[in-house]
Parts: C-alpha cells; structure tokens; sequence
C-alpha cells in the first residue's frame, strides 16, 4: 500500500490504525520512520491503548530510524541491493521468527523523493516486493507531497503507483477529483472533455489503485502532454478554492 499525504496529523492517523489493528490481531511490526513521526506513530499507539516499549521489548515490534538506515544501504546515490537486503532482511527475519504475521511501515521512499532522487525510489519500492516475494509481509509506504505537485503525475510517479496494490486516499481526494475534472472542461471544453473521461476511466481500471485525479493526470501527461501544465494550474486554483469554501 501506498499514502500520500501533506498533513501529518493525518499520516499519524492512518499509521497509527495501520499498526494498532495489526497488533490487536496478533501481527508484529517493523516501522522505519524519521523520528518526529515515530514520536507521533508512538504517542498514537497509546492513544490506541498499546505500549510500544514493552511490544519492542517482547519482540513484537521493531523500530529503526528512516534517514540512517537509508544512508546505510545507499551507493552512488541508488540502493545496494545486497545491503538492502542484509540491512531490511534481518529485521525483517527477526520479527518473523516469532511466528506471527508481519506488518511495515516505510518511508525512506519518501526522502528519495524529497531528494528528487526518482529513480532510487523506484529502485527502493522494487526491492521491497522482491523481499515480499521471498517472506510474505504486509507493507505500507508513504510520501510526503501534494498530489497536484509536478512529480506525482509524471513517469515516475505512474512506475512507483504500479508497485503497490493499493494506494491510501488522500484526506482530500474529493475535492482534487472535483477540481481536476472541473479544470478538463475549462482548458479543453466541456465537449472535448466529455469524450475523454472514458478513455481515462478505461485506464484507472487497469490500475485501480488510482484515484479519478491522480488517474487523469496521469493519463493526461502520456497523451495530452502539452495540456498537463494548463489543467494542472486550473486545478490548483479550483483546488484552493475548494478548500477556502
């Protein structure tokens, strides 16, 4: 699974119930996280009636910092494949060893993305389901960013959402979806528009992880490239005022 998000409080949610049913059904957990998130993921848990000190204690809960342990498989600025795997794989191997089904949480993706460093991203997520296919596990990746933002409908935003099976809807998937297809009939007429919105419905069921907006964009900067900036600036400013509403 995959979240973008741009507000935290709203990761802090979505991980918190992430790991929190996971524990209540008896799974274990490895997050890798920045350490101002897993304060939060932390003082979540507890909301959620768990002690994740004495989980980490027990053996069912495995926590390493995102940055360090990045920079620990990291060559030539792309991901070692073998230090990944004896970086992520041990960890991974340890919390499994107790028998219990396994939940992650990663977002070193999401510093690559900061970075701009696309292509080690993609690399990253390829790696984690090459470990999947080894050790079952349950895996949820997260970025940090606005779904309008430039490089979330390009190339490779497109070849990271492929990676997963599921992607975690925005906390305003809605109003993006109102705001892109309202920009579709302002930049291209409502006509034109119309007779698009199938072509692109047939791709979001190719890849049902997309939402409409995320989708149209998509869709868009593969075929329509020259209209991608003008549909996107509509957007934002209908997004925001949307939002302002």
């Amino acid at each position: 699974m995959v979240q973008l998000y741009r507000d935290p409080a709203v990761l802090r949610d979505s991980v918190g119930h992430y790991l929190s049913e996971g524990f209540r059904s008896g799974d274990s957990a490895v997050v890798i996280a920045t350490r101002d998130h897993w304060n939060d993921f932390r003082q979540e848990l507890q909301a959620r009636d768990h002690d994740p000190s004495r989980m980490e204690r027990e053996g069912r809960l495995a926590v390493l910092d995102a940055r360090s342990t990045l920079d620990g498989f990291m060559r030539r600025g792309m991901p070692d494949e073998g230090l990944f795997h004896h970086a992520i794989g041990a960890v991974l191997s340890m919390i499994t060893g107790t028998g219990a089904h396994l939940r992650a949480y990663g977002e070193m993706v999401s510093l690559l993305w900061a970075d701009r460093n696309f292509d080690a991203a993609l690399r990253l997520e390829e790696l984690w389901n090459a470990l999947a296919e080894r050790s079952p596990f349950t895996l949820l990746c997260a970025y940090e960013g606005d779904t309008l933002a430039p490089e979330f409908h390009g190339l490779p935003a497109e070849s990271v959402f492929l990676q997963h099976t599921h992607v975690v809807p925005a906390e305003d998937t809605e109003r993006l979806n109102r705001a892109v297809n309202q920009a579709m009939d302002e930049v291209l007429g409502k006509a034109e528009a119309a007779a698009l919105r199938p072509l692109i419905a047939a791709t979001q069921r190719r890849a049902t992880t997309l939402s409409v907006a995320q989708a149209t964009l998509l869709w868009f900067q593969s075929n329509l490239p020259h209209h991608i900036e003008a549909v996107l600036a509509v957007a934002r400013r209908l997004s925001a005022a949307h939002r302002s509403n």
